[in-house]
């Protein structure tokens, strides 16, 4: 798994490459916590590098969507693909956040 975050306007964007699965959620989640120190308070997650993702990994998009939220923010999901797209949708995360098909789509709803 690898994930680089950057600014882009007033968001930030997290880029996830790899699988996010038991073994990797905990890096992941330290991955974030650096976009959670930060004054932006909106984060966009470009899945299309996301190959696999297990439930650890949904739990980490639930708790950063917390903290966000407290902060008067939220995240949005872009690009998710194929069986990753899936499980998302299963999952319902899809009804809880905004999914739109590009980083771009998703940094425009901000």
């Amino acid at each position: 798994m690898e994930i680089d975050v950057q600014v882009e306007g007033k968001a930030l964007v997290a880029c996830v490459r790899g699988r996010v699965d038991t073994v990797s959620a905990a890096a992941f989640e330290k991955g974030l916590a650096y976009a959670l120190s930060r004054e932006e308070k909106w984060l966009v997650f470009d899945l299309s590098g996301l190959e696999y993702i297990s439930s650890a990994g949904l739990r980490v998009f639930l708790t950063t969507a917390r903290k966000l939220k407290a902060k008067g923010g939220d995240i949005r999901l872009a690009a998710a693909q194929g069986s990753v797209k899936k499980v998302f949708q299963v999952s319902g995360f899809f009804t809880l956040f905004k999914h739109l098909d590009t980083k771009e789509a998703a940094l425009a709803t901000i």
